[in-house]
């Protein structure tokens, strides 16, 4: 079979995002005969060892870039001439990149710069054409809207077949100052858009004729029939608390950060103290520069620095391995809660697959998070705690909601657990599309 494109907009170290870019691999090889799949994700090295059977690129920015070009085609000019592999050759390339640099940045606040040079670049450097392509599960917003459109538009130029998303999200906020053109002609590359509900499909209405827009259950839980449905060990009263940081520095919102991680805080200590609960304190990222202080250790940190001689009853689960054996440990882990509360929709995702009832704390204005409970038909009341509302960060209402879930587990789990398992065969529906397209 000829090569299929996947795309990853986000780096495999983020779990959630690495569960998307699995998933996509997992279906697309349960529906095409004998698949040839080309995975191209930010630092694009890693996934190389972690999905066995896909070739491995560079993520599609790094091979689109200006500088990463120039510094290739310096290097090749001088190799062979009186100074290759000289001061003067290092200087001279170094030189150039800079030039280039500084008119990439100049270039680069244009949306054509993403549009027209950064494919034309892609293209130069690649060799290879691709059957189709897929661009992994993600959210649309302001925080990734430039790789985005990189990746769009690259995935578009070097395909000369279908070329659609696996679940995605609008985000409300995340949107709110983009120019609709822009998000017109950056979906305007797909033959087909796939979101996680109908808060993104109404959005998505505003780019998107109807006849490119579909729902489909989000990929990550596909992974509950990649990696097994467990039963439950009775082990006592766990709970697994998955805490970020990112969205308050990504919207600027210090006192709401603050009140977040202090009535974290103060869940912990009711958890352990009144409810006799061992508390397991997850991150959902792993250790990357890139990444750096806004990486879930970073909020684990300040948790345990809140709970000071406290924090000697909590565990920090955080075991080392490739990005597949850190998803499957944590479902294993989930799979043995009596709760989990996340702030890290895909580890609430891999949670509620294993069988976990399981309590949001994200922004509602993101849309993600309300696409997958209004298609899954599940009670925000019950399940959701708004991020940026500081009512509903009171410890109060924390625990309110905990109790609710913890003296009821059982009917809350196998709510979630039909639910999923009913929605499961639409996680297929984009990895049906393309093997329909390439029959």
């Amino acid at each position: 079979m000829k090569p299929v494109l996947v795309v990853g907009v986000v780096r495999s170290s983020a779990l959630g995002d690495f569960m998307q870019y699995y998933a996509a691999v997992e279906l697309l090889r349960r529906h095409l005969p004998d698949p040839d799949l080309v995975l191209a994700v930010p630092g694009g090295s890693g996934p190389r060892e972690m999905i066995p059977g896909t070739r491995v690129l560079d993520g599609l920015g790094e091979m689109a870039s200006v500088r990463h070009f120039a510094r290739t085609v310096i290097r090749r000019k001088s190799e062979g001439t009186e100074f290759s592999g000289t001061r003067l050759q290092k200087e001279k390339v170094s030189s150039t990149q800079s030039a280039i640099g500084l008119l990439s940045n100049q270039w680069s606040h244009s949306w054509r710069y993403s549009r027209y040079l950064q494919p034309a670049i892609a293209r130069a450097r690649s060799s290879e054409r691709f059957a189709a392509a897929v661009v992994g599960g993600h959210t649309v917003g302001r925080t990734v809207l430039r790789t985005c459109m990189v990746d769009y538009f690259v995935s578009r130029t070097l395909t000369k077949g279908p070329v659609i998303t696996f679940p995605i999200s609008i985000s409300k906020i995340g949107v709110k100052n983009v120019q609709p053109n822009i998000l017109t002609k950056m979906l305007k590359c797909f033959d087909r858009v796939f979101v996680r509900g109908p808060y993104s499909l109404e959005l998505l209405g505003k780019y998107v004729g109807k006849e490119r827009a579909e729902i489909a259950l989000d990929s990550g839980f596909a992974l509950r029939g990649i990696l097994g449905p467990l039963k439950r060990k009775s082990v006592g009263l766990r709970v697994a608390i998955l805490p970020r940081l990112d969205y308050f520095t990504a919207y600027n919102e210090p006192a709401l950060q603050d009140l977040y991680i202090s009535s974290l805080a103060k869940v912990t200590r009711w958890l352990t103290r009144s409810r006799n609960a061992q508390v397991y304190l997850v991150p959902q990222t792993l250790p990357d520069e890139v990444l750096g202080y806004l990486g879930d250790m970073a909020a684990i940190n300040r948790l345990l620095g809140h709970l000071g001689k406290e924090k000697m009853r909590v565990r920090v689960f955080n075991p080392r391995g490739t990005e597949l054996e850190s998803v499957a440990q944590r479902y294993r882990l989930f799979a043995s809660t009596d709760l989990v509360l996340a702030s890290r929709m895909h580890g609430g995702i891999l949670a509620m697959s294993a069988g976990a009832p399981t309590l949001f704390c994200l922004p509602t204005e993101d849309t993600k998070l309300l696409d997958v409970m209004s298609f899954l038909g599940l009670s925000i009341e019950d399940f959701v705690i708004d991020m940026f509302d500081s009512r509903q960060l009171q410890f109060a209402n924390f625990v309110r909601k905990i109790k609710k879930l913890l003296d009821d587990s059982s009917r809350f789990s196998n709510i979630t657990t039909r639910r999923v398992d009913a929605a499961l065969p639409q996680a297929e529906l984009p990895a049906k599309i393309i093997a329909r397209r390439l029959a």
